[in-house]
C-alpha cells in the first residue's frame, strides 16, 4: 500500500552487496564463496543481488547456479554477524530505516541495535519457497522489511504491488481508503455537517495485496481513529482553521508541523512510511477536500 521512494536506497543496496562479499572473504569455505561466487563470479553476483524490482519476476537463475544454495545462504548470512559484530539482518533493517510496515501501514517496524529480535522481519516479495524465485532469496529488492503479521499472512502469495516499485502493472490504480459516505449528512453547500459514530472504512481499487492481507477487515477496527479525524474536520472548518494556522506560524511553526499537530499524523505522501495509519489519514482528508 505504501511506496518506499527513498533516495538512498540504491546506496544501501551497494553497501549490502559489499557486506555479502566481505562475508564471503571472511568465510572462505562458506556456501556463498564456494557454491555461488565460485560458480557465477562477482559481476553476475552483483547483477543478481541488485536486480531492480521491475525485473525480479523475469530475472533468470544464472547458469549452473544451484537455487537451493542461495536459499541456504539467506539463512546462514542473516543469522550471522559482519566484521562489525552486528547481526546482518539487524544491519540491513537499520540501514533501510523503514519505520512502518509498508504492507499494512499499521505497525511500527523499528530496528534497535543491540536488542536481539527488535527489528522488522524480511519478507521475500517473490517467495523463496517457490522454485521459480528461489535464486532471488538474497536479492536486495526482493527483501521487504515488514511487520510479523503481514509477513506471516502474505507467506508465499504473489502480490501485485511492490513497496519499492508500486503496482507491477503500471496502469493499475493505487488502492485508497475512503469513508462510506452514505450515512454522512451534508449541508446545502455539500459540506459535511454530521458523521456516523462508527464510520465504515472502505478500500477503493483493491488489489491482491489488500485482499491477501484482509486489509479492509483489519481497518474496520480503526473506525475510532477515523472518527477522530472526521470530528476534527468538523471542528477545524475554514473559519477556525486559518486563524489557527496564522497563530502557530507566528510561533515559528512550519505549515507541515502545524498540520501534524492538528491531525496527529503526517499527511503528505513522502512521510507515509514514518507513522502508522498515515495513509488512512491522508486519504480521508483528501476525500473531504482538506488537502
Amino acid at each position: 500500500m505504501i511506496i518506499l521512494d527513498w533516495k538512498n536506497l540504491n546506496a544501501v543496496g551497494q553497501e549490502y552487496v559489499d557486506r555479502l562479499l566481505d562475508y564471503a572473504k571472511e568465510h572462505q569455505r562458506s556456501y556463498l564463496n564456494r557454491q555461488i561466487l565460485g560458480i557465477i563470479g562477482v559481476r553476475a553476483f552483483r547483477d543478481l543481488i541488485l536486480c531492480p524490482p521491475s525485473r525480479l519476476d523475469s530475472y533468470p537463475c544464472p547458469k549452473h547456479l544451484a537455487k537451493d544454495m542461495v536459499y541456504r545462504v539467506y539463512d546462514l548470512f542473516f543469522q550471522d554477524e559482519g566484521k562489525d559484530n552486528v547481526n546482518n539482518a539487524v544491519w540491513l533493517t537499520q540501514k533501510l530505516n523503514i519505520k512502518v510496515c509498508p504492507y499494512c501501514n499499521r505497525a511500527f517496524t523499528f530496528t534497535i541495535k543491540g536488542m536481539k529480535g527488535v527489528r522488522p522481519e524480511l519478507d521475500h516479495f517473490f517467495s523463496r519457497s517457490k522454485d521459480k524465485y528461489m535464486h532471488l532469496a538474497i536479492s536486495f529488492y526482493n527483501l521487504v522489511p515488514s511487520c510479523p503479521s503481514c509477513n506471516k499472512k502474505k507467506h508465499d502469495q504473489l502480490f501485485d504491488f511492490h513497496p519499492y516499485l508500486g503496482p507491477l502493472n503500471k496502469t493499475a490504480p493505487i488502492p485508497t481508503f475512503r469513508i462510506n459516505d452514505s450515512k454522512v449528512q451534508y449541508d446545502a453547500s455539500n459540506n459535511p455537517v454530521l458523521f456516523p459514530n462508527r464510520p465504515e472504512i472502505q478500500i477503493v481499487n483493491p488489489n491482491k495485496n489488500t485482499f491477501g492481507l484482509a486489509m479492509e477487515e483489519l481497518y474496520h477496527h480503526h473506525s475510532d481513529y477515523a472518527k477522530e479525524i472526521l470530528d476534527k474536520i468538523l471542528a477545524y472548518n475554514a473559519s477556525s482553521y486559518v486563524p489557527l494556522i496564522n497563530e502557530f506560524q507566528g510561533m515559528g511553526r512550519s505549515p507541515d508541523e502545524i498540520d501534524r499537530l492538528i491531525w496527529d499524523n503526517y499527511i503528505d505522501d513522502a512521510h507515509q512510511v514514518d507513522r502508522p495509519l498515515s495513509k488512512l489519514t491522508h486519504d480521508i482528508l483528501k476525500q473531504f477536500g482538506i488537502i
